[in-house]
């Protein structure tokens, strides 16, 4: 497997504020983004929403958020509730204020991890569903042996507790969020950290349509500090790529065929934006890997496995460097 790799660097530029475009999903309106064939996971099975929390409503059970690091109890203004699988896995169910119109967002955030360097994890279009969880964990905690630092992550309920398994439904809950929103809760997410449980540095990554929020977060969320983003471009007149002034990596597959959203092509024109913009960035590149390489249940070949591995080293050395670095 080849990959290539691009970067370049950037003067510090004061951010413009958000674009009054109400959603940068246009790229899922053509023939090549309808809900029946926009596969990220190329997953299958019945229509499945299902709830989550333990209690299977929407919002967790209001209470105050008390320790979830032995050694360090942090107030905040965020609720808790953790279901038996979340508690299992390391992670405790939270909520935290955000300027989103629907109010509060729940989360998951990591107990026993760093209480310096955080990450935000944001979903694909499925919903922040166990997987993702479970990744968030295995990239970025001592669960992975590689990395020098023990994030804490949070990952960010964006459907406010609706996750699928099924694309078509799926398909739905995306063109259904509002993405303006959507930054909003990534913004509230980098607050709650910073703000009200003491982190000094936050980075976030996303995947598919999180890669999108990712990116159009490093645009208009100025309170952090690194982007990381996967196969995901939110619309231009939303968030203007070549506005971006904290360090940014990316990765795309080069067999990635969903055409304007996240093909080589697309990233050929983000890469063009950054360029003119003078973003400090790298790109890399992965040959023979399609459109969500690194969701475990999606690799259709070996490269594809390889891809995902590498990728997962590369950004944690970018978080290594750039959240976790004292020079910074």
């Amino acid at each position: 497997m080849k990959e290539q790799g691009q970067k370049n660097q950037k003067g510090q530029q004061k951010k413009q504020g958000m674009s009054n475009s109400s959603s940068f999903s246009n790229a899922h309106h053509n023939s090549n983004h309808n809900p029946a064939s926009y596969n990220p996971g190329h997953r299958h099975g019945h229509r499945s929403i299902h709830h989550n929390n333990a209690n299977g409503n929407a919002p967790p059970t209001q209470q105050s958020m008390q320790t979830f690091n032995n050694n360090n109890s942090m107030r905040s203004m965020a609720t808790s509730s953790t279901s038996n699988n979340t508690k299992s896995i390391g992670l405790q169910q939270i909520e935290y204020r955000s300027e989103n119109s629907q109010g509060a967002v729940p989360a998951f955030i990591s107990t026993h991890t760093s209480q310096k360097y955080a990450i935000v994890v944001i979903q694909e279009w499925w919903g922040a569903e166990e997987r993702l969880q479970r990744l968030a964990l295995q990239w970025f905690t001592a669960q992975n042996p590689h990395s020098q630092h023990n994030y804490t992550v949070l990952v960010p309920d964006l459907y406010r507790g609706k996750v699928t398994d099924d694309r078509e439904e799926a398909g739905h809950l995306m063109e259904n969020l509002d993405f303006e929103g959507a930054v909003q809760d990534i913004r509230g997410a980098v607050q709650f950290l910073k703000n009200d449980l003491g982190f000094e540095r936050v980075g976030v990554v996303g995947f598919c349509m999180g890669g999108a929020l990712s990116l159009a977060s490093a645009v208009h969320v100025n309170e952090l500090d690194a982007a990381a983003v996967f196969y995901g471009i939110p619309d231009a007149s939303f968030a203007p790529a070549g506005k971006i002034n904290i360090p940014l990596q990316l990765h795309f597959g080069q067999s990635d065929d969903m055409k304007g959203f996240s093909d080589p092509e697309s990233a050929n024109k983000l890469e063009e934006a950054l360029q003119d913009g003078s973003v400090q960035y790298k790109m890399y590149r992965y040959d023979n890997a399609g459109h969500a390489f690194s969701n475990s249940t999606h690799h259709s070949n070996k490269d594809e496995k390889k891809a995902s591995d590498m990728a997962q080293k590369r950004v944690v050395e970018f978080f290594d460097a750039t959240v976790a670095s004292q020079q910074q």
